[in-house]
C-alpha cells in the first residue's frame, strides 16, 4: 500500500479569522475555503513507498572495526584528528543506512571540518567552556549538511 502525501490534505481551512490548526495551536487568520491553493501547491505530490522507511544494515563486527580505527586515530593524534574520526564514523553510519531503499552517503570530508573544528575549540577555551554548548548542534548541522542520499543510485539489495 502506498501512502501519499499531498500539500492540500492539511485540515480544511476556515473562514474564520482565529482558528486551530492541526496541532492545535490558533493562527490568526484562515484562508477561506473556496479559494484554490497556489499552483506551486496543487502540483506538489509525493508518492511513498509502503515500509518502513529507514533500513539499518550495520553489524557489530564492522562496528568495532571501525571504533578501533576511529580511537586509534584519535590517540596517534592526541584528539587533534577528530574531524578524521567523525567522517570516518558518520561515513560507516550513512554506508549501512537506506532511505525508502536507497542507500545514504556522507560527502564531508576531515579538511572540510578542520577550520570550523578549529574556531570551535578556541571559543570554547576563551569561553571557558560554556561554547561548548553550541558545538554539539553545530556538528549535527554539518553532518546533517553533508548526509545525502548516495549520488551513484545504490539500492537496498543491490
Amino acid at each position: 500500500m502506498n501512502e501519499r502525501f499531498d500539500a492540500r490534505s492539511s485540515p480544511s481551512p476556515s473562514s474564520s479569522i482565529r482558528g486551530e490548526s492541526a496541532s492545535g495551536s490558533s493562527t490568526l487568520a484562515s484562508v477561506p475555503s473556496n479559494v484554490p491553493a497556489p499552483p506551486a501547491q496543487q502540483q506538489l505530490a509525493v508518492q511513498l513507498p509502503a515500509g518502513r522507511p529507514y533500513t539499518f544494515t550495520g553489524g557489530a563486527g564492522s562496528w568495532v572495526l571501525n571504533c578501533l580505527l576511529v580511537w586509534l586515530l584519535m590517540t596517534v593524534t592526541f584528539g587533534f584528528g577528530l574531524p578524521w574520526a567523525l567522517t570516518i564514523q558518520e561515513r560507516w553510519k550513512a554506508s549501512h543506512t537506506y532511505l525508502y531503499g536507497r542507500q545514504l552517503a556522507f560527502v564531508g570530508t576531515g579538511v572540510g571540518l578542520i577550520g570550523q573544528w578549529i574556531k570551535w575549540f578556541l571559543l570554547i577555551i576563551v569561553t571557558l567552556g560554556i561554547y561548548a554548548f553550541w558545538v554539539y548542534p553545530r556538528i549535527v548541522r554539518w553532518v546533517q549538511e553533508h548526509t545525502v542520499v548516495d549520488p551513484h543510485g545504490r539500492t537496498l539489495g543491490h
